[in-house]
């Protein structure tokens, strides 16, 4: 799957991704084993299908590679969970702006026995050189559980650093907010006048009868004041509230 941009991502909600229920004899007992979950995992993402806008450059189901790239602790609601990733893309998809579909299948702890409880076929497609982003554990709270997707890109001497929160909503894995968090251009060799950098820190606030914390991005550094203005000192406080299933300043 090829992206004009490196830092471009694609997200569908759980109906139109393949999101399942109960993977019947997909599980194992006794204490938790990477291997056996991988293994699981690759299984089930051999059964998901796509929308029809999803083409990877032509290659058939049987051609496509899955890797199970991360497995991440997901507790929520005092059940004992696992989220592993997997990530999906034609064989040999190196090119500098190819990024693989990350799904993902979601293991719960039952009665000592690890199951597989639900999938979701596609949660970002995010990435370069064929490889996915990052992924780590970002808690927002004490019993919710979300995936911190990050992204470092660079093109022709300008670099830049993105963050996607994915979580739960409804049943699904959803993207909850996307921010660049860094960028430069350092290394264009660009007179010193018109070199910036800047870098955003989050800070999460707890809210007052509310399930999401806020979400307070501050920047700081150089910036370009406009196309072609001389580089400036910049700050920026944005702070972020969770409504209608998503992040949105306010």
């Amino acid at each position: 799957m090829r992206h004009s941009r490196l830092w471009a991502f694609a997200l569908v909600g759980c109906a139109l991704c393949g999101c399942s229920h109960g993977q019947g004899g997909r599980s194992f007992s006794g204490s938790w084993d990477d291997g056996k979950a991988r293994e699981i995992a690759i299984a089930v993402a051999s059964t998901w299908k796509f929308p029809g806008e999803i083409d990877f450059q032509g290659a058939a189901a049987a051609q496509l590679q899955r890797d199970a790239y991360a497995i991440l602790p997901f507790d929520a609601g005092g059940a004992k969970r696992r989220l592993v990733l997997v990530a999906v893309a034609p064989r040999d998809h190196t090119c500098h702006a190819c990024a693989p579909v990350t799904g993902g299948v979601v293991f719960s702890n039952k009665n000592g026995r690890w199951e597989a409880g639900y999938d979701q076929a596609m949660i970002v497609s995010l990435g370069a050189f064929g490889k996915p982003p990052k992924a780590r554990l970002q808690a927002l709270g004490p019993a919710l559980p979300a995936v911190a997707f990050e992204m470092d890109a660079m093109a022709q001497g300008y670099e830049a650093a993105t963050l996607t929160l994915v979580g739960e909503v409804a049943g699904g894995l959803k993207e909850l907010l996307s921010i660049e968090t860094e960028a430069s251009n350092e290394a264009a060799d660009l007179p010193k006048s018109q070199t910036f950098r800047w870098r955003a820190t989050l800070e999460f606030i707890p809210v007052r009868d509310g399930k999401y914390p806020d979400i307070r991005v501050k920047s700081s550094g150089t910036k370009e004041a406009g196309e072609g203005s001389p580089v400036q000192p910049y700050s920026s406080t944005v702070t972020y509230r969770f409504s209608d299933g998503s992040y949105k300043p306010y």
